[in-house]
Order: C-alpha cells, then structure tokens, then sequence
C-alpha cells in the first residue's frame, strides 16, 4: 500500500487533506528566534505558527490514524544554530510527531546523538539520486529518503529494489524545483530585499527568482531586441497522474504532494484527486483508472490551484520525464500564479 503525504500550514487545513484522504501530513514550524530568510526556512505563512498548534494537529491526525511528519528545513549546521536547532527538535519530539524529516548531514548526527526514538527521515536537501547515497544514509540510521525530483523512473525502480533496509519517497504534484534540490538562496535574497514585508501568498513567485519571467533578448553592441519572456529557470509546478501506475511499479513507499505554500483548498484538492486515483491502482480497477484519467485530462474539471490538466500535458510538464525537455521553450499561462 503506498502512502499518500499531503502538506499542511494549519490546523484548519489538516482537518481538509485528513477528510480528503491523506495517509499522512507533513509540516514545519516556525523556529522561535531564528531570522526567516532563503528556501532553508522558507516564508513564515509556509509553516505552522507554534508548537501549540503542531500538537493540536497531531493529536487530530492520530485520532484518525494518520501520521505527521515534520521538517527541519536547515540545509547546514552552524555553532550558532546548533542549540536552536537542539530544541526546535525536542519541541517537535515532545509533541508526539511520529518522524523527523533531516535536511542536513550535521542535523542527522545531532539527533542521533541525542537518542531520540523516533524515526529519522532523509530530506530531498540531501539530494539522494543513487543507489550509493541511499545506502550510505541508511547505515547513519535514517528510515526513509526522499528522492530527487529529477530522476527517471529506471533510476527510481533500480534504488527501490537495491534498497531493503529504508522506505523511499517521490514527489507527485505541485511546486518543482529547477536545480537539485541542495543550498538555493535566491529567494532568500529578494525575501531579504523586501524588508520582510508581509506579501500575498498568491504572490510567493515575486521572492522566488526560479518562478519569475525573464526578458530574453538578443545583444548586437549597444541594440538589443527582445525575442521573447520566459521561465528560463523553470521552476513551475509539475504532475504525475499520467505516471501514476508507473510510479507505483517501482514500490516506492510514499506518494508526497508538494505545497506548504500554497492554500488549504489547494492542499485538500490535490489530495482527493490523487486518493481517487491510487485507490483505482490499488484495487487493480486498470480500466475505470484509464476512464477517470482521460476524463481528467479531457479539461472538463479543474486541477488544484486552477490549472487546467492540459496546461501540465501541453507543456510537458510531467514529474520523471526527461531531464533536457525543456518544457519554458512553450509559453506558461495560469502557471504563473504559483
């Protein structure tokens, strides 16, 4: 049985993934005293406010027999971080969480080290895209990793049957990432640029340099001429309903769904969609999966987040596809408002 992983940034929205079907949530917490600026944090409406409401929300999800899993979001370890860090992770173990997502090699050793029973889980920071790297983080103890989003479902089906000792995860739908997902500051740096002031969260593509559009122009001395505008960092949300029965061939554990940013509705609405589907895989109704699928991508409904199923076909915007397809060479529309 694969699991399906909804995000959360509230209560409220745990409440609506639960209902619509998710296995388990995930979520991060603002840390008290730690300065928010760049992806290792993200925006502050990304996360949880307070322990308060994480323990509020796990003992909701337990009482439905569903998971919650956090995140510590910190790609490096600094002296100076390191007692903040130390007690963001007590807080998160004192308030019943069932596993510990490790975004950094030093924040691994340190949970080790203070013997917490609890599961520790392998962040896509640490950029698992092998064989080699999934093992070496299953002998540091950890129970699942998260895999790159950019590698090919070969390369996903080769780790899962190489792996026995850990779970593996893949992303499935939402916000992608246009590098490998280690250290990116960009959006820091244009978050730090507007003095933190509190922005839409409609308006997340403004702080991040990877979803903006680009004038792209040809240089001849002093003359330049625009020949078009593009997401020449492409960093645009992706989907997997037509990669659905692939995926779970390969026996990955988990099916994670991408968009703490985003909206409860987008949240619950994702998570329906993907419940319907794999239920239909699960239960081998190969031919209602087909039907449900064609009428998906036939327009007639409206994906989460108000894309319609032909703006991710058209573009090519497939999660495990080829990695040079290049998919800004066609014009975006609705993309844009993520």
């Amino acid at each position: 049985m694969i699991k399906l992983l909804s995000p959360i940034t509230s209560f409220e929205a745990a409440v609506k993934v639960i209902s619509a079907g998710a296995d388990e949530i995930y979520c991060g917490v603002r840390v008290p005293d730690i300065r928010y600026e760049g992806l290792a944090t993200r925006p502050f409406w990304c996360n949880l406010p307070t322990y308060k409401e994480l323990k509020r929300v796990v003992r909701y999800a337990h009482d439905h027999d569903v998971d919650t899993i956090v995140t510590t979001e910190f790609p490096f370890m600094t002296e100076a971080l390191e007692k903040k860090i130390e007690r963001h992770v007590r807080s998160y173990v004192e308030s019943g969480v069932d596993a510990i997502i490790a975004s950094d090699i030093g924040i691994l050793l340190m949970m080790k080290e203070l013997e917490f029973d609890i599961p520790i889980y392998a962040s896509t920071y640490l950029a698992s895209m092998n064989y080699e790297a999934v093992d070496f983080l299953t002998k540091l103890g950890v129970k699942r990793v998260i895999l790159e989003r950019h590698l090919a479902l070969d390369e996903i089906r080769e780790i899962v049957q190489r792996s026995h000792d850990v779970e593996t995860e893949v992303f499935v739908h939402g916000p992608g990432c246009s590098n490998i997902n280690v250290a990116c500051y960009g959006c820091g740096n244009l978050f730090k640029a507007l003095k933190g002031e509190l922005l839409d969260v409609r308006s997340l593509k403004i702080i991040s340099l990877c979803r903006d559009t680009y004038d792209i122009c040809d240089v001849d001395g002093d003359e330049r001429k625009k020949i078009t505008n593009a997401p020449i960092l492409d960093a645009y949300s992706w989907c997997s309903l037509c990669r659905l029965q692939d995926l779970a061939k390969t026996g990955v554990t988990g099916f994670k769904i991408v968009g703490r940013c985003l909206t409860a509705d987008f949240q619950e609405g994702a998570t329906k969609i993907y419940r319907e589907l794999l239920d239909l895989i699960e239960s081998s109704q190969t031919k209602l999966f087909k039907e449900r699928l064609k009428c998906i991508r036939g327009g007639k409904e409206v994906l989460p987040g108000g894309v319609l199923p032909r703006e991710f076909c058209e573009r090519k915007r497939c999660y495990y596809s080829h990695f040079f397809h290049a998919p800004y060479k066609i014009p975006v529309s609705q993309l844009t408002t993520e």
